[in-house]
């Protein structure tokens, strides 16, 4: 089962065409995240072509609400992605106004796809959290 999908966050959407490119995607006026955290999650729905065709995504966050650069921010959650499928990259920061996602594409002649990029705060089907639990 996916995450729920709202459509108010999503970052990139497959109608944006294929990530050919680096890129940036920005979130302002976040407002911190839950406790438990949030999740950027990753659609790469076809596969990847080229010579080691890669993509890093890193979600960096900033106590302003000013567009953050990746010179004024910190890391908060960061994958590499390898093949097509789905990915789940959970993020906390109670602190955050604002993220920055950056999409860096690696590789000789990559060909990653047309990808989706979603928050999500729902742990539907995915093994994911960073709450404490006492038992």
């Amino acid at each position: 089962m996916s995450p729920i999908r709202d459509s108010d966050l999503m970052l990139r959407q497959t109608s944006d065409g294929d990530l050919t490119a680096d890129a940036n995607l920005t979130v302002k006026e976040l407002e911190g995240t839950p406790m438990e955290g949030l999740a950027l999650r990753v659609s790469c729905p076809t596969a990847f072509t080229g010579t080691s065709p890669s993509l890093t995504v890193v979600v960096r966050s900033s106590t302003s609400t000013t567009a953050p650069t990746t010179a004024t921010t910190r890391i908060i959650g960061q994958k590499k992605i390898d093949a097509y499928g789905d990915y789940i990259i959970p993020f906390v920061d109670p602190h955050a106004r604002a993220i920055l996602v950056e999409l860096d594409v690696a590789g000789t002649s990559p060909h990653i796809g047309a990808i989706e990029v979603a928050i999500i705060n729902k742990n539907l089907g995915m093994e994911w959290t960073r709450a404490v639990h006492f038992h």
